[in-house]
């Protein structure tokens, strides 16, 4: 067993996608190909709750990996980890689906803010192993069309590495495999309509620890995001 999870911590500097180089979490769970270019920066150490932050274009462009700790036996639903995803940036949902690796299930969705003439993009990967959750974040802003073709690589294709590893909730099932922004009706830009949540200080329940998940940490990139803005409008 030692032996094997060193063997997973290994796995992130060893093994690619079609020969490029891939990351691989320590507890073999998800895997994905990281940012590359020489304008992509890692940022070391990374602030809490980052597992990894790197950074492109003077901070137009950003891509993270985050890692939370969940309650046992607590279910994420995912209507919560879209309105957390959505009221922590103030914004609207412009894409929500459930993507199918190795036959289990990974929440993708993307949401946008608007601030003065800037149209700020989250786009975010979510994945629950029995005991974490995991989310491959990307935030970008006027970046480069070369740069922002990365962000599909990223948030869009993440690997299982492990299948065993990844919890499969009765509610996650239930879930059609569609694009739940086109069945609310979102084509105006409102977000699904979701019934009233308890309090988010409540992480006992699986509404609104489901809510913190689909939130957490883009507040901190969307700080980050603010202070590269301020230097561009200058």
């Amino acid at each position: 067993m030692f032996a094997r999870m060193w063997y997973l911590v290994l796995l992130g500097s060893l093994c690619s996608f079609g020969g490029e180089p891939t990351w691989t979490s320590s507890d073999g769970v998800i895997q994905l190909k990281p940012p590359s270019g020489s304008d992509v920066n890692e940022v070391n150490p990374p602030p809490a709750p980052f597992l990894h932050l790197w950074q492109a274009e003077g901070g137009k462009l950003r891509f993270a990996i985050i890692k939370t700790e969940i309650p046992n036996g607590l279910e994420l639903l995912r209507a919560s980890v879209e309105k957390g995803f959505v009221d922590d940036l103030a914004g609207k949902l412009v894409e929500s689906e459930i993507i199918e690796r190795e036959g289990y299930p990974v929440w993708k969705m993307a949401a946008e803010r608007k601030i003065e003439s800037t149209v700020i993009r989250f786009d975010q990967s979510i994945v629950r192993s029995k005991t974490h959750v995991y989310k491959v974040v990307a935030m970008s802003f006027g970046a480069s069309a070369p740069m922002t073709a990365q962000i599909p690589d990223f948030v869009g294709t993440v690997q299982l590495a492990d299948p065993s590893h990844v919890h499969i909730s009765a509610a996650a099932e239930s879930n059609p495999k569609t694009n739940a922004v086109a069945e609310a009706g979102s084509a105006s830009g409102t977000p699904p309509a979701v019934t009233s949540e308890p309090a988010p200080e409540d992480r006992s329940k699986p509404e609104s620890f489901s809510q913190i998940v689909g939130g957490s940490a883009l507040l901190l990139l969307l700080l980050l995001g603010a202070v590269a803005l301020l230097k561009k409008m200058k």
